[in-house]
C-alpha cells in the first residue's frame, strides 16, 4: 500500500486528483503574487506595466479554473483531498517504504513458520541481531499469537506454556493494550507462565508486577533501591543482603494469600550454572 501510494505520488499517473490539486495551489499562490504586483503598478501610475500585469493574471486564473476543474473531474472515491493531506511528502513516504521493506527483508513476520522440531520441549528465538523497534513488534506479535492460540483451546487447569521473555525492559510499557500485559492479566487461567528477566524493577509494568507470584531479586544496583523499596515492598536491609550468584532475595505468594514478604535465599554458585 505505501509503495503505491508512493508511485502514484512521484508519477502523478494514477493520482491526477492530487496532481491537479497542487496545480490549483501553485496557481493560487502565483495569483496572489501577480494581484500585489498589479496593485503596485497601478498605485504608481505606470499603466503600460499595469496592462501587461492584468493580461498575465488574466492567463493564471484561467489556468487556475482549468487545473481545479480537471481535479474536479479526476474524483473518483472523494478521499482524494485527505490523502493530498495525509501524504504530501514523497520523501517521507519514500523513508517509510523502505523502513517497511526492512522490516519485510528480516524475515520475521514470513508465512514460514521456523523449524522447531513438535517434540522439542524447549523453543528459542534469537533475535539479538534486530534493531530495537523490531524486537519489540517480533515479541509482541508473537505472544499476542501464542495468547490467541491459548484462549481458543480454553481454560486450563495447569500450565500448559512457559515464555521466557530476557531482557524485558525493552519490551515493557504501561500500555493496558500491550500484550506482555494483557498476558500478565489473563494468561494463567488459559495455561500460560509468564517468566521475565531484567535489571531493575523499575522495568516492569505495575500489571506485571502485581499478578506476578513469584519474584527473584538476584542483585540490584543500588540507584534502584529506593524504586525497588516503594515498588516492591521490599526492605532495604534485604536488598543489602544481597550478593550476587551467592544470596537473594524471594518472594512467593501461595494461592489464597494477597501479599507475602520477600526472605533471604542462599544460593549454591554451583547451581546456577
Amino acid at each position: 500500500f505505501a509503495a503505491a501510494k508512493h508511485k502514484a505520488m512521484y508519477l502523478g499517473t494514477n493520482s491526477k486528483a492530487i496532481a491537479c490539486l497542487d496545480a490549483v495551489n501553485k496557481r493560487a499562490a502565483a495569483l496572489h503574487s501577480k494581484a500585489r504586483l498589479l496593485a503596485k503598478v497601478t498605485m504608481a501610475g505606470d499603466t503600460d506595466r499595469a496592462e501587461k500585469v492584468d493580461e498575465e493574471l488574466e492567463k493564471l486564473i484561467d489556468g487556475a479554473q482549468c487545473a481545479y476543474e480537471q481535479a474536479l473531474r479526476a474524483i473518483r472515491t472523494g478521499h482524494e483531498m485527505d490523502d493530498a493531506i495525509r501524504y504530501d511528502s514523497r520523501d517521507v513516504l519514500k523513508s517509510i517504504v523502505e523502513r517497511l521493506e526492512n522490516l519485510s527483508g528480516t524475515g520475521i513476520f514470513r508465512a514460514t513458520p521456523p523449524p522447531f522440531g513438535a517434540a522439542a520441549s524447549l523453543w528459542g528465538y534469537d533475535i539479538r541481531a534486530l534493531p530495537e523497534d523490531e524486537k519489540k513488534l517480533f515479541v509482541r506479535f508473537r505472544i499476542e499469537q501464542i495468547f490467541q492460540r491459548a484462549r481458543q483451546r480454553g481454560q486450563q487447569s495447569r500450565i500448559t506454556e512457559v515464555l521466557v521473555v530476557d531482557e524485558a525492559h525493552l519490551f515493557f510499557d504501561d500500555d493496558a493494550s500491550n500484550p506482555l500485559n494483557v498476558l500478565a492479566l489473563e494468561g494463567r487461567k488459559f495455561g500460560i507462565s509468564l517468566m521475565c528477566a531484567s535489571q531493575a524493577p523499575q522495568h516492569f509494568s505495575d500489571d506485571f508486577l502485581s499478578n506476578t507470584a513469584t519474584k527473584l531479586l538476584m542483585g540490584l544496583d543500588e540507584m534502584f533501591w529506593d524504586g525497588a523499596c516503594r515498588k516492591l515492598k521490599i526492605e532495604p536491609d534485604r536488598l543489602r543482603w544481597i550478593k550476587p550468584a551467592k544470596t537473594m532475595a524471594a518472594s512467593i505468594k501461595v494461592r489464597g494469600d494477597l501479599s507475602s514478604a520477600f526472605v533471604n535465599v542462599d544460593v549454591d554458585p554451583g547451581a546456577l550454572l
